[in-house]
């Protein structure tokens, strides 16, 4: 008869086919977005906090609690040098857990002092983070200028080195997590990798 173009497939097996691949694709969102969200803390030295100096930034006195403590407000407090010039501040807070996972950060923004913020870390956190932006106009200056000020809890786990640390950590009730923690990133990435490639083959 006359030329023309055929399609092959049953309908209803090419809409399950997209349905599957649309949400294959949600997932390997979601677990990219959790690997990112993996803290990369290599070159710090685990338990040990890190503090502005007040010599070299603009703070006057900065005052907080450490160790931080599962289920416990931590709150953060600081004055700046009278001569700094600013249209706002910023302060973002951000909590990471044992299991190599950070919450997203959390910024409150001020036009004056008193300069203060608190949060309550969940049970088994690592750390608190928490940085400074100052700005002026259309200008702003982080400090630090990159990374994060960090107070310790007093339980932590270094998924690097793979040990447990604080002065109010059980290393014997943590020990048989040690084997599991240190892979969540491997675990995810793994992941990853396998929903690609089962989407590819649903696609072929």
């Amino acid at each position: 008869m006359g030329n023309g173009i055929v399609i092959r497939g049953h309908p209803k097996r090419i809409h399950k086919n997209r349905k599957h691949h649309l949400c294959a694709m949600k997932q390997l969102f979601v677990l990219f977005v959790a690997v990112l969200m993996i803290p990369l803390t290599s070159a710090e030295t685990a338990g040990e906090d890190i503090a502005p100096d007040v010599e070299s930034t603009p703070f006057s006195t900065v005052n907080y609690q450490t160790p931080s403590r599962d289920g416990v407000k931590w709150t953060i407090e600081f004055s700046l040098d009278e001569d700094l010039n600013y249209s706002s501040i910023e302060l973002t807070t951000q909590i990471c857990t044992n299991d190599g996972v950070c919450d997203s950060p959390d910024t409150i923004t001020f036009s004056e002092g008193p300069f203060t913020k608190s949060v309550t870390p969940p049970d088994d956190h690592t750390y608190v983070n928490w940085r400074m932006k100052v700005i002026e106009g259309e200008n702003s200056t982080k400090y630090p200028s990159s990374k994060w000020y960090k107070i310790w809890s007093e339980c932590w786990y270094d998924v690097h080195e793979k040990k447990w640390g604080g002065d109010n950590c059980n290393n014997e009730d943590n020990e048989e997590e040690d084997s599991f923690l240190p892979f969540t990133s491997l675990g995810a990435m793994l992941m990853i990798t396998l929903i690609a490639a089962k989407t590819r083959r649903d696609d072929q």
